[in-house]
């Protein structure tokens, strides 16, 4: 079971229990990291339908949405590449979208001597354009899941739902993407209360998508980047717009799967949020919201009652204080006049 720890809950498990299933400590190593494909590019260029693309085809592959969650350390910039191999291997990570730390690709490339390299792109003023449209609902959404999110931290709810179930210790030490078998309430709920996306120690807001402030010429330069680190034979230039399952399953040696299946595309123009794993699972999604919803309330009701009781116990005291009778008040005020 894990121990109640309030705040340090999220950031204590990243060390001792995410990822640290027996299959994932027998995968943990630190020469190689044993991924198959790395996606280096920029956040609105398909790196979400790639992925998904890879997992149709058998691969366990981890785009933001899953190692800000189950991988947070290997979010962080200062490690050594023993330690960030580490982290990679324990999650058995067999592709992953670098998109928002893009600027680790020369160590995952180094790193994995057999991982082919697919760059999704588009035209800058096509990713400029959705890149703005993409922060309105992030902004958007924000206003809602943020109060929703912090009540877990006001009282330790969750915690203590997992202290008694083990369900989200489960959920952490196997470390499934958030598809199949990896989206359930238990997932969904660590997911919003733990995510370390944005975790200050990150420094998202200076690297990656954020740093290249969607200049074109920083745009075009990380591209550049990938294509002087990696040979020709082990790049893959897709556009998700124009590309299917013909070029990539060429490129990545496998089948393709049958004619006529289409490429995902979850992140619609039509879509309300950023969250695709919500919005593709109204019900288990909907039900995390009014978990958060039922906890956010509870801590209203604890704090009223807590208020309550301290006033009581205030009035009380005060009126338990001796109160002068009037003759003592009428020979006080007497002896006051003389």
């Amino acid at each position: 079971r894990l121990h109640l720890q309030l705040g340090s809950w999220c950031l204590d498990g990243s060390f001792s229990v995410d990822c640290h299933s027996p299959e994932g400590l027998a995968a943990a190593r630190t020469n190689r990291t044993g991924l198959k494909v790395i996606l280096p590019g920029a956040g609105q260029t398909g790196t979400t339908s790639v992925i998904l693309a890879l997992r149709e085809l058998g691969i366990r592959a981890w785009h933001a949405d899953e190692f800000s969650v189950f991988a947070k350390k290997a979010m962080v910039d200062e490690y050594r590449p023993r330690q960030w191999i580490k982290f990679v291997s324990r999650c058995r990570m067999e592709a992953i979208s670098l998109e928002p730390i893009m600027d680790l690709f020369p160590l995952a490339f180094y790193t994995s001597s057999q991982a082919k390299v697919v760059l999704t792109w588009r035209p800058y003023e096509s990713w400029l354009k959705s890149l703005r449209e993409n922060a309105f609902k992030e902004k958007r959404l924000g206003y809602i899941v943020s109060p929703l999110t912090r009540a877990a931290y006001v009282v330790p709810w969750v915690e203590a739902w997992d202290a008694l179930t083990g369900q989200i210790e489960r959920v952490r030490r196997e470390a499934h993407p958030f598809v199949g078998k990896g989206v359930s309430v238990a997932s969904l709920l660590y997911r919003a209360v733990c995510n370390g996306y944005t975790w200050p120690k990150n420094r998202i807001k200076d690297r990656g998508t954020r740093k290249i402030k969607a200049t074109e010429e920083a745009y075009l330069g990380l591209m550049n980047e990938v294509r002087t680190h990696t040979p020709a034979h082990r790049l893959l230039e897709f556009d998700v717009r124009r590309h299917g399952w013909a070029e990539f399953a060429r490129f990545l040696g496998v089948p393709a799967p049958p004619a006529g299946t289409p490429f995902p595309h979850p992140r619609g123009k039509h879509a309300r949020t950023n969250e695709p794993i919500f919005e593709n699972n109204p019900l288990i999604g909907g039900t995390v919201w009014f978990l958060l919803a039922v906890m956010h309330a509870a801590n209203y009701f604890l704090m009223a009652a807590a208020l309550q009781i301290a006033l009581a116990a205030v009035r009380a005291a005060v009126g338990g204080l001796p109160v002068p009778g009037r003759a003592e008040a009428k020979r006080c005020g007497e002896r006051a006049v003389v």
